[in-house]
């Protein structure tokens, strides 16, 4: 049996469920990182890859290095927000963003917010792949005999 349709379904299923839960979250800003979701199949295993960015969004970042400020940067321009003064610019706030995330950690890591969440969604896409793979098993030893 070709799993390989069967593959590509599930893979393509998560990677809805990832970009679907980042709008219901209100974790998209620019969609850069659910437009590098990317999947690979063949007969008998698959990938999904993705943006460096899923593991901060479902995990948070610890206090220690700073963030890179061009991510911060794209970040504060996909949100829209500005400076509160004409002192400050962009690159500024960027980096007072970072120094706050360097110091203290994402508010995903200290869990004062939640961070992605796909679980659920994905061991249910898991258990219909298994169903469907077994029928075809079964439909592939039964032709057999």
């Amino acid at each position: 049996m070709n799993a390989q349709p069967l593959i590509s379904e599930l893979l393509d299923g998560i990677k809805k469920v990832y970009q679907d839960r980042q709008k219901e979250q209100g974790i998209r800003s620019s969609g850069k990182s659910a437009d590098s979701l990317r999947t690979e199949s063949n007969e008998s295993s698959g990938k999904l890859y993705g943006a460096k960015y899923f593991y901060q969004q479902k995990f948070g970042r610890k206090p220690g290095k700073f963030p890179p400020i061009s991510d911060i940067l794209d970040w504060i321009r996909s949100k829209g927000i500005t400076p509160r003064d004409t002192k400050t610019s962009e690159r500024q706030l960027a980096f007072l963003f970072a120094r706050k995330i360097a110091q203290k950690g994402t508010d995903v890591f200290k869990r004062k917010r939640e961070g992605l969440e796909v679980e659920q969604p994905v061991e249910e896409l898991v258990k219909e792949f298994r169903s469907k793979l077994n029928e075809g098993f079964k439909a592939e030893i039964k032709a057999s005999f």
